[in-house]
């Protein structure tokens, strides 16, 4: 900008060419501040995906020329065996059965045995006898009912969650290879222009032009 205004002052570029330059500086400001703004949410957002608490700095560590390398195959089982929320839908399906366990076990009825002796009037007395909870035909019917369908829930959550995590799975290795024909096709044709326009910007500010 320095050297623009130098011009506009010595009368060899017009004013109203430095307001457009100027504005057109800012733009390019705001659009470099959008970007890196972008790119930490970016970096926040694999940070995340990774199960990260902190979020450091990003530094490549090889520059990159030519074509972007191709992703491995997703690793399908390993992602649903990874993933929080399935883990926790599997939890719930493991808690759902253990309590149908528990339900049918306090179905069957408890007998117990009493057998003991006692001194009344001093006289000792043998005592025998079998307790039981009533009603004896208790089937607990309704908690088994219950306690079967909170499974049958947890399982259709999980088969939700599951179909979910594939297709977000798929969706990210589609995206990728979106992106990664984006730049081998385009960011070496947009950066030998960007180097031509800086080239011949350069050689109009040699030879005096605007």
């Amino acid at each position: 900008m320095d050297y623009h205004e130098l011009r506009v002052r010595e009368g060899a570029m017009a004013e109203v060419d430095l307001i457009r330059i100027r504005l057109e500086s800012e733009r390019l400001a705001i659009a470099a501040n959008a970007a890196a703004l972008e790119a930490d949410r970016a970096r926040i957002a694999l940070f995340r995906e990774m199960g990260a608490a902190e979020f450091p700095p990003v530094v490549f560590s090889d520059t990159f020329d030519g074509e972007a390398p191709a992703a491995p195959a997703p690793d399908m089982e390993r992602a649903l065996e990874q993933r929080p929320d399935l883990k926790l839908a599997r939890l719930a399906v493991d808690v759902g059965r253990r309590n149908l366990a528990l339900q049918r076990a306090l179905a069957t009825p408890n007998v117990d045995l009493v057998f003991g002796w006692k001194r009344t009037g001093g006289l000792d007395t043998m005592l025998g006898g079998v307790q039981w909870d009533l009603p004896f035909f208790n089937r607990n019917e309704g908690n088994i009912a219950a306690a079967g369908g909170e499974i049958r829930a947890a399982e259709a959550a999980l088969a939700a969650a599951t179909a979910l995590a594939k297709a977000e799975v798929n969706a990210a290795q589609a995206d990728y290879q979106i992106r990664r024909r984006q730049v081998t096709q385009y960011l070496g044709t947009l950066r030998d222009r960007a180097v031509e326009s800086q080239r011949i910007a350069q050689a109009a500010y040699r030879e005096g032009g605007s």
